[in-house]
């Protein structure tokens, strides 16, 4: 089987989509190479060159700043996650306690390890001294300042900070917190 090709008609029909000149225009014929751009003008789609074309590196450097972007909110919205619910629990009533000492417990009960634990200044700016409980969530510090009231802080990755004041007082009971876990 052959195929045969078959030449396309000099006078073409007008296309719907005008791509094609209608006739032929009299600015082509003193051009030296007229015929051959009119032979293949209706065979091409011709479009005009961007103002701004790109080159490789500017891509590069676009698809680059594109990444460092998408990486810096990434981590952005990690530590947004990280931090949501983190919230501080002040206890405002100074409670009795017979010394520095105590354990700390989930909303359960179960005792929490390696909780940080820190006497801290008037203002809850300054860690005057720090410890972090045992397994079985208990902790004990020193006695660093000679006032009576002192500012105890717990802090543990999961749970909101605990803050709370107590008083020494002899046949006081010792300090038990239940921290919340954060939300």
């Amino acid at each position: 089987m052959g195929v045969e090709k078959v030449p396309f008609p000099e006078i073409r029909p007008k296309l719907g989509d005008q791509k094609c000149l209608r006739g032929r225009r009299s600015s082509f014929k003193g051009h030296p190479s007229a015929s051959v751009f009119w032979r293949n003008l209706c065979e091409r789609v011709f479009q005009h060159p961007r103002l701004f074309t790109p080159t490789i590196r500017q891509l590069c450097y676009q698809m680059l700043i594109v990444k460092i972007l998408t990486a810096v909110a990434v981590v952005l919205c990690f530590l947004t996650w990280c931090e949501a619910g983190n919230e501080i629990v002040e206890y405002a009533k100074v409670r009795d306690v017979g010394s520095l000492a105590g354990v700390v417990s989930d909303p359960v009960g179960a005792p929490i390890a390696e909780v940080r634990t820190c006497e801290m200044s008037g203002d809850w700016k300054t860690e005057l001294a720090c410890t972090t409980t045992d397994a079985q969530g208990h902790w004990a510090l020193p006695s660093v300042t000679q006032s009576n009231v002192h500012q105890i802080q717990f802090v543990k990755d999961g749970f909101n900070q605990v803050r709370v004041r107590v008083r020494l007082k002899r046949n006081a009971k010792p300090l038990t917190i239940d921290m919340p876990v954060a939300t």
